[in-house]
């Protein structure tokens, strides 16, 4: 072990839930406010600037109807049908690399910290789960290393520590890229999250520059419907500021896990157990964790 970082800090804890565990709140929240709100199976295309706001078509299994909104985000992903029909481009940047995650129950006292391993083969990243469980991040050379076992005996050859028996399809693989829209708002349609910039999701790198992102497009939209007129310039140069920086992070963060051998080696885990001590703990959980964008 190379480095950890202390996630339970009592000033500025760092809280680590799962995925299915973080759309299940925000099912429930939604609809608590709106129980119509969520409409799952529905597709948007179609869309044309009126009087009225934007018109849309909306399919839904085989109905398809016209609708209209004064404003229009697009939070579907890297995919964005929505950005890809506005033309609002899709650059690759630099930074890709593959990994294989799983969910396994604590095999050893590793406490509330985030741990880092790094072999020469690649990275191994360990950090807490509630119920006792931890979530294994390893680097490898090809993305289609998903067997558990396959992930446990690298896990047990750059770590030493053996995985609990986990259920035979929780391994799942998985490549980190980075993607920029070239503009992140046309109009009265403005993209939000991954629709709009794609970096690492570990760490939830991804997920926490969308939350950053909605909490700066709420006061935005609240405004543009205030005086009807839209205008997301100063959101999409906030944002696009903070994806450069998480971007950098995120690059950075690739490059100290990848294989390296010999000399570079020596200096990427000097550089790793500097940055895991006292003085600098702090600046590595902010990068890690995305604060501060």
């Amino acid at each position: 072990m190379l480095a950890s970082l202390r996630l339970d800090d009592a000033d500025a804890p760092v809280l680590t839930l799962p995925q299915w565990r973080i759309e299940e709140l925000l099912r429930a929240r939604l609809s608590a406010l709106d129980p119509r709100a969520l409409r799952t199976g529905t597709a948007i295309s179609g869309l044309r600037e009126s009087d009225a706001g934007i018109v849309m078509r909306r399919t839904s299994g085989e109905e398809t109807a016209e609708c209209a909104a004064r404003i229009v985000v697009a939070a579907d992903g890297v995919r964005s049908g929505i950005r890809s029909a506005l033309d609002l481009g899709w650059r690759q940047c630099r930074g890709t690399a593959h990994y294989v995650m799983t969910d396994a129950g604590e095999v050893t006292d590793l406490g509330a910290r985030a741990h880092l391993f790094c072999a020469a083969s690649g990275i191994v990243e360990s950090f807490p789960l509630p119920d006792h469980r931890r979530r294994w991040v390893a680097r490898v050379g090809t993305p289609d290393t998903a067997d558990p076992e396959t992930l446990a005996a690298i896990i047990r050859e750059r770590t030493g520590i053996a995985l609990t028996a986990a259920p035979q399809d929780s391994a799942s693989a998985f490549t980190a890229r980075q993607h920029r829209a070239a503009r992140f708002a046309r109009g009265r349609v403005v993209l939000l999250g991954d629709a709009a910039h794609e970096l690492s999701p570990i760490g939830g790198q991804g997920m926490n520059l969308g939350w950053i992102g909605a909490l700066r497009l709420a006061p935005e939209i609240r405004r543009a419907l205030r005086d009807d007129r839209a205008d997301f310039r100063r959101y999409e140069r906030r944002q696009q500021r903070s994806a450069g920086r998480a971007r950098r992070r995120a690059r950075f963060n690739m490059a100290m896990g990848r294989p390296v051998r010999g000399p570079v080696r020596g200096l990427r885990d000097l550089a790793a157990r500097v940055l895991g001590t006292r003085p600098l703990r702090g600046i590595a959980l902010r990068a890690f964790t995305m604060r501060g964008l």
